[in-house]
């Protein structure tokens, strides 16, 4: 018999025991072998109870390390999956931004590349443009001093035939005044 079921028939013979009378009223009458039963039969089912408690403790103490073993195992799979979780999130977030820092860079790259080749094709062709009016003045200036090369040596030519011219001219003068003044001579 179990030690609740015994404690409950202790109960119930205090409870239905008949009360004495004044000034004892709340004493009763028990009969005194059935409680000494009921009492030897909870002494008897303590060490039962006991091993039972004990049982269900052990067995209560074993199911709550099981569970806590497992409950562990769980959580440490859970961390593990979380850290595993955590650093793939990580990896694949510095790659983005490595990627994204490459793009940025590149970008960065091609813009410095394109002024750079801007302001150097503006400074070609503004050489090209100072090289082109250089040689254009350069020519203009070689073209006037040909010119006025070639005017000053026509002037020479002119004035060289015109004193060669003039000195023909005087030496065909002086030639027909001889001549002339030989025929008037001849004449006389």
């Amino acid at each position: 018999m179990s030690i609740f079921r015994i404690l409950d028939k202790m109960e119930n013979a205090l409870v239905n025991a008949p009360a004495l009378i004044w000034p004892f009223e709340e004493r009763a009458f028990i009969n005194r072998y059935k409680f000494i039963s009921l009492i030897e039969n909870c002494r008897s089912a303590i060490p039962d109870e006991m091993k039972r408690a004990r049982s269900i403790s052990q067995e209560s103490d074993k199911i709550f390390k099981e569970a806590k073993l497992k409950a562990d195992k769980h959580l440490r799979q859970a961390q593990e999956a979380a850290d595993e979780i955590l650093r793939n999130a990580q990896a694949e977030a510095a790659k983005k931004i490595a990627e994204n820092e490459i793009v940025l860079r590149a970008k960065e790259q091609a813009q410095n590349i394109l002024k750079q080749a801007n302001g150097e094709s503006l400074k070609v062709k503004e050489d090209a443009e100072r090289y082109c009016l250089e040689l254009k003045n350069s020519a203009e200036a070689e073209a006037m001093k040909i010119t006025s090369d070639a005017k000053n040596q026509a002037k020479e030519i002119q004035d060289a035939a015109d004193k060669y011219m003039d000195g023909i001219f005087s030496r065909l003068e002086s030639d027909a005044k001889k001549i002339l003044k030989i025929i008037e001579e001849n004449k006389r």
